[in-house]
């Protein structure tokens, strides 16, 4: 606990009385330690009388202007002083000190003593008397020009990268279709030939030619979406569909080509899905391409399962829960943490067996949050893997 000082009468000191000389004489120490600690402060530090009237300069503040204690002590306001394009922000400061009722802080410009102009962080507190009126302004200046000059630098920095960035996804998304046209006509013709061709093995060469066609057309639309979603100029395109038709067409499109027997594949689709919504289905479609691509890829044999069910139902639409799982090879947990890395591979040697720029997984989770979805996979190494799509659609 702490214990009350016992209340004793004030004492009054009278002018002339050994009292009232020690008084001042401790007063005079006072302000001579302070001056001394103002003076030898490495900032620069003034008052003034509230309305402009310098009443006091620091030596640091008189060095950095080029200005001396008494030409600043004799004007009526300090503005006097100043190139008059640098009065207007000075002015500014001092409204703006005087409207605060706690300490205010600006940056301002100032010519100073090496014709240079700095900037400054300047800092400014109010003293006023019993009414509120301003009374005294205490100013401290803070050189800022190192410490500003290297955040517009930074800034400007970012800026250019970004340009850059720009420049280069603008740069994808034109090439991208301009390889896209070429390609689909090697794909088209490639077909067309593939439907008169009797001999087996120009039929077999045309294949080929189709196989590595569609490969490189995949390759050029994952680029193309990718430098869209960087350059923020992807739009989902809302259609109405038939959600448990279009997933099932896909499922058994890519299913019935596969390439062991010794694989075997299950589709299950909810009721829920067997009618008319809206959305984004070619995205959706895109995905589970990727997915299932995966799964066929990298399973040699066991099962392949699709599975589709509601995650929430509402008047006005459903929340798609899709499964993909497999038992395959699975993805090592090493890998894990860069799965979703762009062009990231976890086999990237030249003798891998499966094609890929590692780009596929990192683009369809991109996609399906562009979506407002998720995108999770899970995964044990020589288990398998599970990927699972969340998604909204209306009706």
């Amino acid at each position: 606990m702490f214990n009350r000082p016992a209340i004793t009468k004030s004492k009054t000191i009278e002018r002339g009385t050994p009292d009232c000389a020690e008084n001042c004489e401790i007063v005079a120490k006072a302000r001579e330690q302070l001056s001394m600690i103002l003076d030898i402060a490495p900032v620069g530090i003034w008052m003034h009388n509230g309305k402009g009237k310098l009443s006091f300069v620091n030596r640091a503040f008189c060095e950095a202007i080029g200005l001396t204690e008494a030409q600043f002590l004799a004007v009526e306001h300090y503005s006097m002083l100043l190139p008059e394009q640098f009065v207007p922000s000075c002015l500014a400061s001092d409204a703006k000190a005087r409207a605060s009722k706690t300490p205010t802080v600006t940056i301002q410009q100032l010519p100073m003593a090496d014709g240079q102009i700095h900037d400054l962080e300047v800092y400014k507190a109010v003293r006023r008397d019993a009414s509120g009126e301003p009374i005294a302004m205490v100013g401290i200046a803070i050189e800022a020009t190192a410490k500003l000059a290297d955040a517009r630098s930074m800034r400007q920095a970012r800026e250019t990268a970004e340009s850059l960035n720009r420049a280069k996804s603008e740069f994808l998304q034109t090439m991208s279709h301009e390889l896209l046209t070429p390609l689909n006509a090697i794909i088209g013709l490639s077909q067309l030939m593939e439907d008169d061709e009797t001999s087996p093995d120009r039929r077999s060469m045309l294949q080929d030619i189709l196989s590595s066609g569609e490969n490189l057309a995949h390759i050029v639309r994952t680029i193309l979406n990718y430098a869209q979603l960087e350059a923020r100029t992807l739009k989902s395109a809302q259609v109405v569909f038939n959600p448990a038709t279009e997933i099932h067409h896909l499922f058994s499109l890519m299913t019935s080509n596969r390439k062991t027997k010794k694989v075997e594949v299950f589709c299950t689709i909810g009721q829920e899905f067997n009618r008319v919504m809206t959305g984004d289905i070619n995205t959706l479609k895109q995905v589970l391409t990727v997915l299932l691509r995966n799964a066929l890829d990298f399973t040699q044999s066991g099962k392949i399962t699709l599975s589709v069910e509601a995650a929430k139902v509402t008047p006005d639409g459903v929340e798609m829960l899709l499964t993909v799982t497999d038992t395959g090879v699975g993805i090592s947990a090493s890998f894990m943490p860069h799965l979703f890395t762009p062009f990231r591979q976890a086999d990237a040697s030249s003798t891998r067996t499966h094609n890929g720029i590692g780009l596929d997984l990192a683009l369809s989770k991109r996609l399906i949050e562009h979506m407002g979805g998720e995108l999770n996979i899970e995964s044990v190494e020589g288990q398998g893997v599970a990927a699972r799509v969340r998604l909204q659609f209306s009706y």
